[in-house]
C-alpha cells in the first residue's frame, strides 16, 4: 500500500472521528502531495476546498435484557402458566452404549418456574427423581424415552417435552462380546 493511500485512510479516520462541527479543507502543497487538513492552508498562495463531511452512521446499541418473564404477581400460587421447555440433552434420536458413564440430561424452560411449581422427570414412564444423570448400564438396550413435565402444586400439567435415545449394547452372542467360561 502506497504512503499516499495510508495517509489518505488515516486521515479519513481522523476525520471520521472528529466533531461534527469540524471543517475539513483539502489542498496541495507545494512539492504536490494532497493535504486533507481540518485547517486552512497558511500559505496563501494554495487553494483550498472546503470538503463538506456528512454525519456518520450510527446503529442504535441492543439493549440487552432479560427475556420476557412473566411479572412476579403472575406467578403467585394457584396461577396456570404455559411453559416453553426444551431438552438440550439428550438430543432426541441420540445414540448411546452401555459402557458409556452417564447420558446427561440437560434442560431450559422459560419463563422460570413459580413458586408451587416443580419439574418431574419420567423415563419409559417411572419416575427418575432429581437426576440430572442417567446411568446407561442400568438401562436394556434399544429405545428409552425421557418425558420432562411441569407441575403445579395439584399435579396438573402446566407443559411438556420428551426426547427418544437409544442404547447400545454388544451382543454376548456376536465375536465382540464376553467370551464363555470353560466348564
Amino acid at each position: 500500500m502506497s504512503l499516499h493511500r495510508v495517509f489518505l485512510l488515516l486521515l479519513s479516520l481522523l476525520a471520521s472521528a472528529a466533531p461534527a462541527h469540524a471543517e475539513i479543507f483539502k489542498y496541495y502543497d507545494s512539492n504536490g502531495n494532497l493535504v486533507l487538513t481540518d485547517a486552512p492552508p497558511k500559505d496563501k498562495a494554495a487553494k483550498a476546498e472546503r470538503i463538506e463531511s456528512k454525519p456518520v452512521m450510527t446503529i442504535p446499541a441492543f439493549k440487552g435484557g432479560k427475556a420476557k418473564n412473566v411479572s412476579d404477581a403472575a406467578r403467585t400460587k394457584g396461577t396456570s402458566m404455559n411453559y416453553t421447555i426444551v431438552i438440550q440433552s439428550p438430543v432426541n434420536e441420540a445414540t448411546f452404549r452401555r459402557s458409556d458413564d452417564a447420558v446427561p440430561v440437560s434442560i431450559s424452560v422459560a419463563p422460570s418456574l413459580a413458586a408451587d411449581h416443580r419439574m418431574v422427570f419420567l423415563l419409559d414412564g417411572t419416575a427418575l427423581g432429581d437426576n440430572s444423570m442417567i446411568k446407561p448400564d442400568s438401562l436394556e438396550r434399544g429405545s428409552h424415552q425421557l418425558l420432562v413435565r411441569v407441575q403445579d402444586a395439584e399435579g396438573k400439567v402446566q407443559g411438556s417435552a420428551s426426547s427418544t435415545f437409544y442404547i447400545q449394547s454388544h451382543s454376548v452372542l456376536g465375536p465382540t462380546g464376553p467370551k464363555p467360561k470353560p466348564k
